[in-house]
């Protein structure tokens, strides 16, 4: 099995259990998301942190850092929007929905990465998404 496969399925499996973790918090912790937010984005700039100091990173141009900025912005809204479908309803109902983003991947990936994929992987997709 190729590295990036077993990657992937760990990234899945951090992300489920996470996905848990966020559902018990919200329902038994906090109401309202925005402390869980301000936390997530708190640990993000930390890790950033640690990443910058004890690596070899030149600080980026300022288009990259304005397209990492923008990228961020995002992150956070997407961030909320969970946040509130899962204080809404079940983990497991939000995150069938949330698994579309392979669609959105795609599209997006065809528009501004002229990523065109194969048969194959059309129709992989297509079964993911069923």
């Amino acid at each position: 099995m190729e590295l990036w496969i077993v990657f992937s399925i760990l990234t899945a499996a951090l992300y489920a259990g996470s996905n848990v973790i966020d559902k018990i918090n919200m329902s038994n912790y906090f109401k309202k998301p925005t402390f869980l937010i301000i936390m997530s984005i708190f640990f993000h700039i930390i890790l950033a942190g640690i990443i910058f100091f004890t690596s070899k990173i030149s600080i980026p141009s300022n288009d990259i850092l304005i397209v990492g900025f923008l990228g961020g912005i995002s992150w956070v809204i997407a961030l909320s929007l969970y946040f509130k479908a899962i204080s809404m309803d079940e983990v497991s109902k939000n995150i069938i929905v949330l698994y579309m983003s392979p669609v959105f991947v795609l599209i997006l990936g065809t528009i501004f990465l002229n990523e065109i994929l194969t048969l194959p992987q059309y129709i992989g997709m297509v079964l993911l998404v069923l």
